[in-house]
């Protein structure tokens, strides 16, 4: 029995070495699989924090330019508001006359510088009109 035992436990040593050179190799594969995975998850997440800070800094300048617009944007209606009173004021027809008194332009019931008009020629990229005839 001793032969036996003896056999047994050298075909269980010999099984078990196998199996543990076969396991070793496919956790061997896992670990690398698994190291690879880890290094995918961190770089990403690495990227994200920093894909998250320049979009946090871009979104900053935005926001200060928007700021900065409303206010000149502001000024500016002012300003239109202030010029819109004026033209308001010198195109009253009081106003008017007594701007337009002030020049030296000279009223016209009828002005000659409509009759004097030319007639125009058209000018086309046809045969006729293009520059080939005579």
């Amino acid at each position: 029995m001793t032969v036996l035992s003896y056999q047994a436990n050298h075909f269980n040593a010999y099984a078990s070495k196998a199996t543990w050179q076969k396991s070793s190799r496919f956790n061997a594969a896992g670990a690398r699989a698994i190291g690879l995975l880890n290094f995918l998850v961190l770089a990403a997440i690495i990227s994200a924090l920093v894909f998250y800070v320049f979009w946090t800094a871009q979104m900053t300048d935005i926001r200060l330019d928007i700021q900065e617009t409303e206010k000149s944007l502001q000024t500016l209606e002012e300003k239109n508001a202030d010029l819109e009173i004026q033209l308001n004021q010198v195109s009253a027809s009081a106003n008017l006359e007594k701007v337009l008194a002030g020049t030296t332009l000279v009223k016209e019931n009828r002005p000659a510088y409509f009759a004097n008009q030319k007639s125009v020629n058209s000018i086309g990229f046809n045969q006729s009109t293009n520059g080939t005839h005579e």
